[in-house]
C-alpha cells in the first residue's frame, strides 16, 4: 500500500489496519466520510485537524465491526428490514440509523483503545455529539416534510 504523506502515524496505523481487514480507506478531498460494507471501503474526508480524521476514521472503523456482526441482521433488525423494502422514508429506519451511528462511535472507541491509539475523551465525545447530531436534525426534517405532503 501507498503510504500516504503527512499524516499523523496514528491515522496510517489505522489505514493499515483497515487494510489488513481487508477494507480500503480512500482519502477525498470532497467525498464525505463514509463506511461501505458491500464494496468494503471506506472514504475518509480531509479535514484540517488531523486528529479529528483520526476520531473519524476511528468511527468508519467502527461501522466496519459493526457490519461485520454476525448478529448484525438481528441487532439492526429495522434497519435491515428497510433496506430489503426500499423503505427508507419511515421513522423506523431513521431511528435504526441513529442507532447504528452512536453503535459505530462506541465501537470506534473501543477499537481506539484495543489498538493503543490516544484519544482526548472531550474532542471525541464532541466529534460524536456534532455528527450525530446531524442525523438526528436529518431524521426530523425528512418526517416533518414527508407528513406534510398530501
Amino acid at each position: 500500500r501507498k503510504r500516504t504523506v503527512n499524516l499523523p502515524r496514528q491515522l496510517n496505523s489505522l489505514i493499515d489496519y483497515a487494510s489488513v481487514q481487508g477494507w480500503t480507506v480512500n482519502i477525498s478531498k470532497t467525498k464525505p466520510s463514509e463506511a461501505d460494507s458491500v464494496k468494503q471501503e471506506i472514504h475518509l474526508r480531509v479535514n484540517k485537524d488531523p486528529e479529528m480524521m483520526v476520531y473519524i476514521l476511528l468511527h468508519e472503523l467502527g461501522h466496519m465491526v459493526t457490519f461485520r456482526d454476525p448478529n448484525y441482521i438481528t441487532r439492526f433488525r429495522t434497519l435491515a428490514t428497510a433496506r430489503m423494502k426500499g423503505s427508507y422514508s419511515t421513522m423506523l429506519y431513521r431511528i435504526g440509523r441513529i442507532e447504528e451511528e452512536l453503535v459505530a462511535w462506541e465501537e470506534g472507541f473501543c477499537l481506539g483503545n484495543t489498538l493503543n491509539v490516544p484519544i482526548n475523551y472531550t474532542k471525541f465525545d464532541r466529534a460524536k455529539t456534532r455528527y450525530v447530531t446531524t442525523y438526528v436534525k436529518w431524521s426530523q426534517t425528512r418526517y416533518t416534510a414527508r407528513k406534510q405532503q398530501p
